[in-house]
């Protein structure tokens, strides 16, 4: 069911940009949660987080909760902030995976539930990031995103990849 808000059409403006090289600690729980609400587990969440970070899974926890959520709360408060955005593809990608293996599910796409309720998160907070199609991109002014666009579509066209794939 839909909430209020997206029944009605209210929706907040877009906060003005002011996180882009950094991870607030609200939105590494925010990730969390809201990869619990698409249905990954505490346990897939530790997988996925274990994997990207390169550490090993604590495998005296074996409770969900508070053990292993725990876990992965913690991996997300201490590393880095790129690291966050990383697990945020790694995680688009386990959904989509999962949902690969169950193609007879009619429910909406898990995975793009968790990238649209992520991307409303980093409008509503302010986060120059936006999760398409999988991948972390830059979000900011039109003109901006347009001239990004532009920039890697000549790069490609021209055929240079190193700086086409260089990250900003």
């Amino acid at each position: 069911m839909d909430k209020f808000s997206e029944r009605h059409g209210f929706e907040p403006t877009d906060a003005e940009i002011k996180i882009r090289h950094q991870a607030p600690g609200e939105l590494r729980s925010v990730i969390v949660d809201i990869g619990y609400e698409a249905d990954l587990t505490p346990h897939s969440m530790r997988g996925i987080v274990c994997k990207v970070l390169r550490t090993t899974e604590d495998t005296s926890n074996w409770s969900a909760f508070p053990n292993v959520d725990r876990e992965v709360r913690d991996h997300l408060a201490s590393c880095e902030w790129y690291e966050v955005y990383d697990i945020i593809e790694a995680a688009y990608r386990s959904l989509l995976r999962g949902e690969e293996k169950n193609a007879e599910d009619q429910e909406s796409s898990r995975a793009e539930y968790f990238s649209s309720e992520l991307n409303k998160y980093f409008r509503k907070n302010g986060i120059g990031w936006q999760l398409i199609a999988g991948n972390i991109e830059v979000r900011g002014a039109e003109s901006f995103e347009s001239t990004l666009s532009t920039a890697r579509e000549s790069l490609k066209e021209t055929r240079r990849d190193t700086a086409k794939s260089m990250r900003h």
